[in-house]
């Protein structure tokens, strides 16, 4: 729900999670690059390293 734009700042307190992303790809778009991000949280949340909650329509992240 978070707009594309939105995703560098917001990883700007993450950046080892933003260098992840562009291992995947390293394209210049914002729309690709948000992708790339949630391929990242969603592989970390599949191995058990992050948790994830939804409250509110609202999906937060946290390391365990």
């Amino acid at each position: 729900m978070l707009p594309s734009s939105h995703y560098s700042e917001r990883l700007r307190r993450a950046p080892k999670a933003w260098e992840k992303a562009f291992e995947v790809n390293p394209s210049e778009s914002e729309a690709v690059r948000a992708s790339c991000v949630e391929f990242v949280l969603a592989g970390l949340y599949a191995s058990d390293r992050i948790s994830r909650a939804q409250k509110h329509g609202r999906i937060t992240y946290e390391i365990k």
